[in-house]
């Protein structure tokens, strides 16, 4: 196997995974993500945040490993919600418990729910 050691869902790992893939002076293709867009009923667009593809793809292993462990994909709904009492909760884990109280978290994970 090629040690791939999987992550517990918590703050510090989706932020060191945010951190580390996202683009810089060395970036040579970008992935750009807007978080808020009108399309979802926010007033206005975002800001993007631009993403480095390499390093992406290099951690795609451990994103795909830490969206896995959220509840919404085991509950197989295709809503995202921030509010606790939602079946769509993506501050809850697998095992019903939460991960992060913080959203600044959660937006470091969803850039990726798209795929890559």
């Amino acid at each position: 196997m090629n040690g791939f050691k999987p992550l517990d869902l918590n703050e510090d790992n989706v932020q060191a995974i945010f951190n580390r893939c996202l683009a810089n002076d060395e970036t040579n293709e970008c992935i750009k993500s807007v978080l808020q867009q009108t399309s979802f009923g926010y007033e206005q667009d975002s800001n993007p945040i631009l993403f480095d593809k390499k390093r992406l793809i290099d951690n795609l292993k451990n994103i795909r490993y830490l969206y896995g462990q959220l509840i919404t994909t085991h509950e197989d709904t295709n809503t995202i919600h921030t509010s606790k009492e939602s079946n769509g909760n993506v501050m809850t884990n697998y095992a019903r418990k939460i991960w992060t109280d913080n959203k600044r978290y959660i937006n470091a994970i969803f850039p990726f729910r798209s795929g890559i």
